[in-house]
């Protein structure tokens, strides 16, 4: 019964942090790359940067499956 207990809180235990790791901590820190990645790109852009910025951020995140 104890053997038991302690699987079922170890099973629930992973599954907790794999929902935490693929909805949470995956997420943020693609968005961070892809920011950093448009940052750069923006910056070598000398006009409209803010529209270069937001079309290469899309662009990452639909290239990484998150839009």
């Amino acid at each position: 019964m104890k053997n038991q207990l302690v699987i079922i809180v170890l099973i629930i235990a992973a599954l907790l942090g794999g929902a935490f790791y693929w909805y949470e901590y995956k997420p943020s820190r693609v968005r961070a790359s892809c920011e950093a990645e448009s940052y750069e790109f923006a910056r070598a852009q000398y006009r409209e940067q803010q529209d270069a910025y937001d079309f290469k951020f899309n662009s990452c995140l639909n290239r990484h499956g998150l839009r």
